[in-house]
């Protein structure tokens, strides 16, 4: 791990996430993401298609990811966080979400937990060579 500067435009870190080459950051206001393909010494302002603070991202390769905001809203990107849209919107709150690649172990035992024991609603997305083209 390496300090990096905050964007100056985002007043309060409240998520932080990256791919391979690309860093991404969430904070108030809740409308506004940032991306640095630098390693945090310059920042691009990205518009966020939903109002609610976002909470965590997810990547599956370079250019497809998610980021999901506190109110359970999905927000999704095909080209690296150049541009991101709603995938899944709503105000029921989303507590667990899992994003597996095709051939990758699911993590039943761990889904059921969240979903029975913590009592969450719980999400799962597959990503295999027949549906890859949606996400």
């Amino acid at each position: 791990w390496q300090p990096v500067a905050s964007p100056n435009f985002l007043t309060s870190i409240q998520a932080l996430g990256c791919n391979k080459q690309t860093t991404f950051a969430a904070g108030l206001p809740s409308s506004t993401l940032a991306r640095s393909e630098d390693g945090g010494k310059q920042w691009q302002m990205i518009e966020c298609p939903t109002r609610a603070p976002l909470k965590r991202f997810a990547f599956l390769d370079e250019n497809r990811g998610w980021a999901i905001s506190e109110l359970g809203e999905i927000i999704a990107t095909r080209d690296a966080g150049k541009s991101w849209w709603v995938q899944r919107n709503g105000y029921s709150q989303l507590g667990a979400m899992f994003v597996m690649d095709e051939g990758e172990r699911i993590p039943w035992s761990t889904i059921a937990y969240c979903a029975n024991e913590l009592q969450r609603s719980t999400g799962l997305v597959i990503i295999t060579k027949h549906n890859q083209e949606d996400f």
